[in-house]
């Protein structure tokens, strides 16, 4: 893969493009399981030294990940962020600042972002101050290819593993995506044995970007986490809200027809809870509505995949209608 230098565009993931990767990662039993094993990660690599950029990005690119360079430290929360970066690969020294400094920024809003932090000194001091303050590992220049290969390689496998043993996601509060796949399947073989219907709800927050963009992501941050624990309150204890990506949501409504559905996040969506948590997080008065799609289970012949899609698809159509509203999918046409 070629490295995305930096500057670097904003990236924006077609819909379609995320369900797909999604379904392929997280419906195909084993299979999926054995791409985790051979996941090819993201990684930012931080440094000065355009010579030392150039043979990490050679390295790790003819290993199938994808590079990002920067040599601005100031820029990396903002790349971390818009990126979705798995591994972190800081030099001590930079320009206005050192690896400690960066290190330490980072975990402040990614707490388990692996990060590698890389060194002229093997003084022993600079390697414990290093893990001390967040860093996973620490590895001094000049260094052998085939080890730093290997030691980027397991802390990212680690990584990814612990991931995917999460059910919770560490920002909002909500359930994560693999487990999203994982109790939908257990929903729908229910529904195959006894026939109980359930919805699922597509749910997309307006106003997210221009939040960020106005505010900062610190600003956008406390909007998710008020959205989803305002959301939760509106819900059953037996409802289950998902974090499917950036600002999207899934939220699963056992045992509940679509009208049904529909109700709780129109009710939802007249609560000035959310708007009045996000004035009491940032001290900021902040008008932001959600759209959302609901579709229902169809028969024992219909799949998560479609279910999704179909949700999907009404999500889409209360965006195009102009936002703030709720669909159900059969109304769609």
């Amino acid at each position: 893969m070629e490295a995305i230098k930096i500057p670097i565009e904003q990236l924006t993931m077609k819909r379609n493009k995320q369900l797909s990767a999604l379904t392929k990662d997280h419906l195909q039993g084993n299979a999926g399981e054995q791409d985790k094993l051979s996941y090819k990660g993201r990684i930012l690599i931080l440094d000065d030294d355009v010579m030392m950029l150039n043979i990490l990005e050679r390295l790790l690119t003819e290993r199938g990940h994808e590079v990002i360079l920067s040599s601005n430290p100031f820029e990396v929360i903002s790349i971390i962020k818009e990126n979705k970066i798995d591994l972190a690969i800081l030099d001590l020294i930079l320009p206005k600042s050192n690896g400690y400094e960066i290190t330490a920024l980072i975990r402040k809003t990614e707490p388990e972002l692996p990060i590698i932090m890389l060194s002229g000194s093997a003084i022993t001091e600079s390697k414990i101050k290093a893990l001390k303050i967040g860093a996973d590992d620490y590895i001094t220049k000049p260094f052998e290819e085939n080890e730093l290969i290997a030691r980027v390689e397991r802390t990212l496998t680690r990584y990814i593993s612990l991931k995917a043993l999460s059910v919770e996601d560490g920002l909002t509060g909500a359930y994560t995506k693999t487990y999203l796949w994982r109790k939908l399947k257990e929903i729908k073989n229910a529904y195959t044995r006894n026939g109980k219907i359930f919805s699922v709800a597509f749910v997309d927050i307006d106003c997210f970007k221009e939040i960020n963009d106005t505010y900062g992501h610190l600003a956008g941050d406390e909007a998710l986490k008020c959205f989803v624990s305002t959301l939760k309150s509106s819900l059953r204890a037996t409802d289950y809200v998902f974090r499917f990506g950036g600002d999207e949501f899934i939220v699963l409504f056992p045992e509940t027809t679509k009208e049904n559905a529909h109700k709780v996040l129109e009710r939802f969506r007249d609560n000035e809870s959310y708007i009045q948590c996000i004035k009491s997080k940032t001290g900021v008065l902040i008008g932001c509505s959600f759209s959302a799609g609901i579709t229902e289970i169809k028969g024992v012949s219909d799949t998560v995949e479609k279910i999704i899609e179909r949700a999907d698809e009404a999500l889409y159509q209360a965006k195009a209608q102009g936002k703030n509203r709720v669909i159900i999918y059969d109304s769609c046409d």
